[in-house]
């Protein structure tokens, strides 16, 4: 007799979380089996136990998965359908219509804030004028970049922030009481050597142990500045890559130096220390902002009536998103995820170019070494990454330029670029690296000019690589890179555009920034097509 068959779902549920990553166990629930009387048996999965269908620490290869289910009872085979369930937790459905993909991987951002009293608050200040003399107890910190100089040196316990977190960001606060002289900037850079507060002078880290170098054992690599006027209040420097750093266990946490490059003449700065006693808040603070990685999502789509034979929409899910900086740019304004540094002269999304990011660069402006006025759109991204933009560019005119980046801060990152060059006339794939705002050309090669064009940005660790397409198929690594000074978890990822000073603006169009991320955000999936499953089978012969 032919075969005949039937399947009811009543419900469908997807959960998706962060995990840890094991191997992918078989999904399956033993059925129980009945004679049905005509020559067929009906064969029932019961999914209302969890253990019954969940699979739970599991990670999906490659950068997507998808699911798909023939139904009889279910209502939602269209993408609008599916687009409006009757529960959504963390899920993005607006990225890909017609899929689920998980929203966020990492908790909400924690703000932590260290404001050590004096007992345990660990800072001094290096007296170039009176080398052995030790300043622990001072209730004031002083910064003079003249000689004899004076250096503050500041320790801060980080033993409060939880395990597993990521440092979003972390500010070094420090309340100026006074001023004299000339304005100048203050560096933040990181010591190298351990010290000890009541003990450390100009000559010694600690009774009997002199530095290295007389004024402190630093890495001159800059962290962070800030520029010191005399008017009073409180001045903020970003440590974020220190912190960071300190936190994983990448550098030993020696502390930081407060540095200044001489101006020619007197000019002290005095800020109050952690044995300030007259107004505790204004003891020096480090201000965190931190998050846990790990979340879930749950989809839970509509239920209809009877009805015929239809496929179920596809499912799927990023296995590894974690940052939400990926964009298809298909909706009608630029999604607020995204951060301008030097807005353009003009930007859309889907006004101009369909589904597409639209930006005209500004005029009179350039990215490279000291000098950072182009158009650069940023959004946080976490860990290990492979990021993927395609773009339409023409540039013409010498110096323009559109490209990629991996951005610690101004005068730090890495990047890759198409730029017209005007004495060789032709356009080129760059890839250019900017250390202390020193900039190098590591890779200079001319190209045919594609439209579209293709780059891509992959880290792993603190090694980044730099490739490029010409049709999004074949790829070329262009170049591999390890900052000297380590980058921290968490950077910024950015598309960046710029004139090159020619007077002339550059149109770009960005299709998409697609990203993906390494194995610390794999995906755990549970899903569940019914409370009962059932499938008529024919039976066998007698």
């Amino acid at each position: 007799m032919p075969w005949r068959g039937a399947l009811i779902a009543t419900i469908g549920i997807l959960l998706l979380g962060a995990l840890s990553s094991l191997a992918v166990p078989p999904a399956h629930a033993d059925p129980t089996t009945m004679d049905n009387g005509d020559g067929t048996s009906t064969a029932v999965w019961n999914f209302t136990t969890p253990s019954d269908y969940a699979m739970a620490n599991t990670e999906i290869s490659g950068a997507t998965a998808a699911l798909e289910r023939y139904v009889t009872w279910w209502n939602s085979t269209t993408a609008a359908d599916f687009a409006a369930p009757d529960n959504v937790t963390n899920v993005d459905l607006a990225r890909s219509p017609g899929n689920v993909t998980l929203a966020a991987t990492s908790g909400p951002s924690t703000l932590l804030s260290l404001q050590p009293a004096p007992a345990v608050g660990e800072d001094t200040w290096l007296d170039q004028q009176n080398v052995n003399m030790n300043h622990g107890s001072d209730t004031t910190l002083i910064l003079d970049g003249f000689n004899p100089q004076s250096r503050p040196i500041l320790r801060f316990d980080l033993s409060s922030i939880p395990a597993g977190a990521v440092i979003d960001g972390a500010t070094l606060n420090l309340y100026q009481s006074a001023g004299v002289g000339a304005t100048f900037t203050g560096y933040a850079v990181q010591v190298t050597s351990s010290w000890n507060e009541a003990q450390a002078t100009w000559n010694n880290r600690m009774t009997g142990t002199p530095w290295g170098t007389a004024g402190g054992d630093i890495n001159v690599h800059v962290i962070g500045q800030v520029s010191l006027d005399n008017t009073a209040g409180w001045r903020s420097w970003n440590v974020t890559q220190l912190v960071d750093l300190w936190y994983r266990g990448r550098l030993p946490n020696n502390g930081l130096m407060l540095a200044a490059i001489s101006t020619g003449a007197n000019a002290d700065k005095t800020f109050f220390s952690s044995d300030y006693a007259v107004d505790a808040t204004r003891r020096p603070r480090l201000d965190l902002s931190y998050r846990i990685l790990g979340a879930a999502g749950v989809y839970v789509s509509k239920v209809g009536g009877p009805g015929t034979m239809a496929q179920w929409q596809s499912i799927s899910w990023n296995a590894s998103a974690r940052s939400l900086v990926a964009d298809e740019f298909n909706g009608g304004s630029l999604d607020p995820k995204w951060t301008w540094i030097n807005p353009p002269a003009a930007q859309d999304v889907g006004a101009t170019t369909p589904g597409h990011l639209h930006v005209v660069s500004t005029t009179g402006a350039d990215i490279g070494g000291a000098t950072f006025t182009g158009n650069v759109l940023w959004g946080r991204i976490v860990g290990d990454f492979n990021a993927t933009m395609k773009f339409s560019t023409n540039p013409t005119a010498g110096g323009q330029k559109a490209g990629l980046m991996a951005l610690l801060d101004t005068w730090n990152w890495y990047g890759v670029q198409k730029r017209y060059d005007s004495a060789s006339g032709t356009v080129r794939w760059q890839i250019r690296a900017t250390a202390d705002a020193a900039t190098t050309t590591r890779v200079d090669v001319a190209n045919a000019n594609p439209i579209p064009a293709w780059s891509r940005l992959v880290r792993t660790g603190n090694t980044f690589q730099a490739w490029t397409s010409d049709n999004g198929i074949a790829w070329v690594l262009r170049d591999t890179y390890s900052p000297t000074d380590e980058y921290p978890y968490a950077i910024r990822l950015a598309f960046f555009t710029a004139d090159g000073t020619s007077g002339v603006p550059l149109a770009v169009d960005v299709d998409y920034i697609r990203v993906s991320q390494g194995p610390d955000a794999t995906v755990a999936v549970s899903t569940r097509t019914g409370n009962v499953t059932h499938t008529r089978i024919p039976r066998g012969p007698a």
